[in-house]
């Protein structure tokens, strides 16, 4: 699914409150924000920015000036359960309806409003979701399975092309 030509290091760290008895984002953390070039947040849908250091991440990224480093990437699509969701569409804006929560509920009273709206617009188009990860298909049709691998590349594609595009220059004199 990635171009012949696609390079791009991740860097994964440890997941936030893994044997951490407060919900700050650890300045080791957003030390690394400056020598990256996205800063990827991956939640589950099935809990979707339920914990409050989900919420912390983005208003780290937010007060340290690299909103526009940011993007989310939403995985076990496949969980996100509710009598009102019919549809992918419908799954998309009930688990980026918890975006908007911890927007208007965290950054803009923490931070502030128009810092709410930035990350908001952000996250707009830099927002991905990804079902059946773990190749528990709901079906053995192999027709059906081959469709979806298709479309799975496709977004594969959408979120490395979205990464790659905020590569920046290697600014560093030759040697060092």
């Amino acid at each position: 699914w990635a171009p012949a030509n696609y390079n791009h290091v991740f860097t994964d760290t440890e997941g936030l409150l893994h044997g951490r008895a407060n919900a700050d984002v650890p300045t080791e953390l957003t030390e690394l924000f400056k020598n990256v070039d996205s800063i990827v947040l991956v939640e589950s849908a099935k809990n979707a920015l339920s914990s409050p250091a989900a919420a912390k991440v983005f208003e780290a990224v937010a007060s340290t000036g690299y909103t526009k480093s940011f993007a989310l990437l939403f995985t076990h699509m496949d969980h996100a359960t509710g009598e009102d969701l019919r549809d992918g569409k419908a799954k998309k804006e009930k688990v980026f309806g918890g975006v908007r929560n911890v927007l208007d509920n965290q950054i803009a009273k923490t931070l502030s409003r128009d810092a709410a709206r930035h990350l908001e617009a952000q996250l707009q188009e830099n927002t991905f979701y990804f079902a059946h990860l773990d190749g528990k298909f709901p079906t053995k049709d192999e027709v059906q399975i081959k469709k979806f691998e298709k479309r799975l590349g496709k977004q594969l594609l959408e979120f490395v092309v979205c990464l790659a595009a905020r590569k920046q220059p290697d600014l560093r004199l030759p040697g060092y």
